[in-house]
């Protein structure tokens, strides 16, 4: 049989075709049979989320990839992992996409397939959400501060003291209504009491 990977994303084609060479001239009866075994390792792949193997006769054997997106760059030292919104830890890079917020103190460790605490990661996601609905943008940054506290870099350059995860929306629209009154930069916008919000200039 020959394979054919399907939506399989350009970082994950080599790995993929690694674990299916051997399934390469099998008979479709064999590749049926073993087809479990072949997709459990495609889907302990961190960039993989689902896995099909479907055979195609004569001699065909179509592998679909569900690719599992990465939606922030964690750093850890000096080099930087890709998270999934799952908190798998993905690929290791030494700087962070551009496209992804950075986030910093994420407790992810340096490995790739390890898992972030879903507690850090269901706050980081809320902070992202909330700067996208209130701001407009996504933030370029998060910080995990002691006591779960968060500060952010907005999309324009803005930093953002949030304090605690609750509230996010109330916050970040003080801070929106607080920057419009400005017309000079300051070092940060503290909104972690939304009612007092403080200025660092």
């Amino acid at each position: 049989s020959t394979i054919r990977l399907a939506g399989c994303p350009n970082e994950v084609r080599g790995s993929a075709g690694a674990i299916l060479k051997p399934l390469i001239g099998r008979d479709l009866f064999d590749v049926r049979a073993q087809a479990p075994a072949f997709l459990a390792k495609l889907e302990a792949l961190p960039e993989v989320a689902e896995a099909r193997l479907d055979a195609s006769p004569p001699r065909t054997v179509v592998a679909t990839i569900k690719p599992r997106p990465a939606v922030l760059c964690a750093q850890t030292g000096v080099e930087w992992l890709s998270v999934a919104a799952d908190g798998r830890a993905m690929r290791r890079m030494s700087r962070p996409r551009a496209d992804l917020p950075q986030v910093y103190n994420l407790s992810v460790g340096t490995s790739v397939g390890a898992d972030a605490p879903p507690a850090q990661m269901h706050a980081v996601l809320a902070v992202m959400e909330a700067c996208k609905s209130c701001l407009g943008a996504p933030p370029k940054a998060v910080s995990l501060l002691d006591g779960g506290a968060l500060t952010v870099k907005a999309a324009n350059g803005d930093v953002i003291k949030l304090g605690e995860a609750a509230g996010l929306e109330e916050k970040l629209n003080v801070s929106r209504t607080v920057r419009a009154q400005l017309d000079h930069a300051v070092d940060y916008i503290d909104v972690s009491t939304p009612s007092a919000p403080a200025l660092c200039q």
